[in-house]
């Protein structure tokens, strides 16, 4: 459980990195070993033939009280924020030990909507294991940070819900550099 909880802390405290360019993602890449394990992990599985990832291109709109940006995501009820270039670059230091690409995704519920988040993730376009979810208890209204745990880089859809509220996104996972 310390585990645990100094990974979402770590998560929670790296800072974002935009790309300057979309990137291409090469399903034939793999992780470098980590010191501990010496052995090095695919870091995606074979995509379909001929997918093209339908990614959402965030709408710009804004929580209550934060402050306006492009990158904003939601329905007036739920938001989120989503990665320029429809792209979650994914740092190599942010790669636990069983190879599951960690992000920060700071979420919020707006006025009337009170419950637990819940976010669950599938791959589009390849047969993965789901995305995993990590989160400290922030209560059951308003903002809420989360690290999602992305099995692999590749076409993910994610969708977060609390109490009727829901919102759902698709975006492009990738390593940084």
């Amino acid at each position: 459980m310390v585990r645990v909880l100094s990974l979402v802390a770590l998560l929670l405290t790296v800072p974002a990195c935009a790309p300057s360019a979309p990137l291409t993602i090469s399903p034939s890449a793999t992780v470098p070993a980590s010191p501990s394990s010496g052995v090095a992990r695919p870091s995606g599985a074979p995509t379909l033939a001929g997918f093209s990832c339908p990614v959402t291109v965030a709408n710009g709109s804004t929580p209550p009280g934060e402050a306006a940006s492009k990158q904003n995501h939601g329905d007036g009820k739920l938001w989120t924020v989503l990665w320029p270039n429809e792209t979650v670059l994914i740092p190599r230091d942010n790669i636990d030990e069983k190879g599951v690409l960690w992000m920060k995704f700071p979420w919020w519920r707006g006025p009337g909507v009170s419950g637990t988040l819940h976010v669950v993730g599938t791959r589009l376009d390849a047969k993965v294991p789901p995305l995993q979810l990590q989160m400290s208890d922030y209560g059951l209204t308003g903002f809420q940070a989360s690290a999602l745990g992305f099995s692999t880089p590749g076409c993910w859809e994610v969708t977060g819900s609390a109490g009727s509220a829901k919102l759902t996104f698709v975006t492009r996972v990738a390593l940084a550099g």
